[in-house]
């Protein structure tokens, strides 16, 4: 597991699960490339993600492998507080975000903006 919070504490905090190394590297690069983004908990498999989910994260990047996200994903999803989940086809072609509704996006070149999007979904509204 790494750790490298966002420099001003405000950002946005990416958890990697169960992502393939050369998936999770490519999509580290696009990560660490973002002043207000950084990975702050990296899991092998699904099961270790319950453990990752201590912190604070504002997404879950996973690879998807079937039609349906596992348990502990769903978990994350539909839990007391609902994390996106960002789950990427292992050929890194297309991207399937889940929160309060599905978002789907092709190739890892639109990846950061599907990040913010489904966070910027996920936080309560406020306002009058």
């Amino acid at each position: 597991m790494s750790a490298a919070p966002p420099t001003n504490g405000h950002g946005i905090k990416v958890a990697l699960a169960a992502v393939p190394q050369l998936l999770a590297s490519v999509v580290r690069q696009a990560v660490e490339a973002e002043r207000d983004m950084a990975i702050v908990a990296e899991v092998e498999s699904s099961s270790g993600l319950a453990d990752a989910l201590t912190d604070r994260v504002d997404v879950i990047i996973t690879a998807r492998k079937g039609e349906e996200l596992a348990l502990p994903f769903r978990a994350a999803l539909f839990g007391h507080r609902s994390i996106p989940i960002v789950a990427i086809g292992v050929d890194g072609t297309s991207i399937e975000i889940y929160s309060h509704s599905i978002t789907r996006g092709y190739g890892l070149a639109g990846l950061i903006g599907l990040i913010r999007e489904a966070v910027a979904e996920s936080q309560p509204r406020t306002g009058g």
